[in-house]
């Protein structure tokens, strides 16, 4: 093999092993970058969940309550039951529950 053989050879090894360890960091970025955003879409979800939660615990809190004041009979406990409900009825819609 003559001397600019060999020194073409390595030139080649060498821009090779370079253009494979680009790309394999251009995978790893990517990979990364995938999960980041993958667990960034989780974590939103799972606040979201969590809020609408918090928001049917409201929604239901509020009905009962409004079903304790209904059952006094009252013009004034009638008068606070509709208000709660109303308050309950905005959290059902904020959260999609038709029900």
């Amino acid at each position: 093999m003559s001397k600019f053989s060999k020194k073409n050879n390595s030139v080649h090894r060498l821009v090779s092993s370079g253009l494979i360890a680009l790309l394999g960091i251009v995978l790893v970025g990517k990979s990364v970058e995938g999960i980041s955003k993958s667990l960034g879409v989780e974590v939103a979800q799972e606040q979201e969940a969590s809020s609408d939660g918090a928001i049917r615990l409201q929604a239901e809190k509020l009905t009962q309550e409004g079903l304790q004041l209904f059952k006094q009979g009252t013009a004034e406990s009638l008068k606070q039951a509709l208000n709660k409900w109303e308050k309950a009825l905005e959290l059902w819609r904020k959260v999609g529950d038709k029900e």
